[in-house]
């Protein structure tokens, strides 16, 4: 039996968006999208401050 992924955990920088960046792409969404379908929880991991990733976050919050 194949094993399935259960959790996905992004970093920001040079992941999610470019290093420093603030906006998410609309690839991006469809992609958190279709593993949320599949049951894979998906996660931000990061060394920001709070800050300075929480505007990602809420961008992301509806589909995560």
């Amino acid at each position: 039996m194949a094993e399935q992924i259960k959790l996905v955990a992004l970093d920001l920088d040079g992941t999610l968006v470019e290093h420093g960046g603030k906006v998410v792409t609309p690839r991006l969404i469809e992609a958190v999208k279709e593993a949320k379908k599949q049951e894979v929880d998906v996660v931000i991991a990061t060394g920001r401050h709070r800050t300075t990733s929480l505007s990602i976050a809420e961008t992301l919050e509806s589909i995560i």
